[in-house]
């Protein structure tokens, strides 16, 4: 991290997409033998694969993907996506759960809050498994990388997602979600977008740039890294 030379595209991410007041949705084509970036994000993020295949490393484990395939990755989960083909596609959307609203519909902070915790299950899901859950998860990314055409389309959108929330609520898991509040990550964010951003753009970043991009010392940047990492 500390050379200058060019480093290889992660990902191509489509431009800045901001259809909807709260959600983000995007487009990425992941490139194959990459360098895999392993990050959290305190939003909840779902996707769909829409081509080509590979694998999801989440929270320890490696699960595939292929075409048709859609995966949940909640909040503070580390994951990062490996393609085995060029071609592979995803359309993603995230958001925070808890702070779910549109112009015409604002749920109520317990039954968002009821919401949140009820959804514990993560990971890759195909159609031949959870086929309710891969056809809403299909029609919610779909949804969300159209243009409007409406003043309701974003209402929704929100219940499509509402909706997905509740699916995911009566799905059983066995896998623990870590608890990362304790975290420093909101100190080093700065520097974590710092990075994020230089991978995506197929360049390298210093530890000195993140440290000064969060107004640490190096070393204090780096104890807090490893920390939160």
């Amino acid at each position: 991290m500390e050379q200058s030379a060019k480093l290889p595209k992660v990902f191509e991410p489509s431009p800045p997409l901001k259809r909807w007041s709260f959600c983000s949705e995007s487009i990425f084509h992941l490139q194959s033998k990459t360098m895999p970036f392993l990050h959290y994000h305190q939003e909840m993020e779902v996707g769909l694969c829409v081509s080509g295949s590979g694998t999801l490393q989440l929270e320890g484990r490696s699960i595939a993907f292929e075409a048709g395939d859609v995966q949940v990755v909640l909040p503070l989960q580390q994951h990062y996506n490996v393609s085995e083909l060029p071609n592979t596609v995803w359309h993603f959307i995230s958001f925070t759960p808890g702070k779910l609203k549109s112009p015409h519909i604002k749920p109520e902070p317990e039954f968002l809050e009821e919401l949140t915790r009820s959804c514990r299950t993560s990971g890759v899901f195909t159609a031949a498994e959870h086929p309710e859950l891969v056809r809403m998860l299909t029609s919610l990314a779909l949804s969300a990388v159209r243009n409007p055409t409406s003043a309701y389309d974003e209402d929704r959108l929100l219940l499509q997602t509402l909706d997905v929330l509740v699916k995911l609520g009566t799905l059983d898991s066995d896998q623990p979600v870590p608890d990362r509040t304790d975290l420093p990550t909101d100190k080093i964010m700065p520097g974590l977008i710092l990075l994020s951003r230089a991978i995506q753009a197929g360049k390298s970043v210093t530890i000195a740039d993140m440290a000064k991009a969060c107004h640490f010392s190096q070393s204090h940047f780096r104890k807090l890294f490893l920390e939160a990492m």
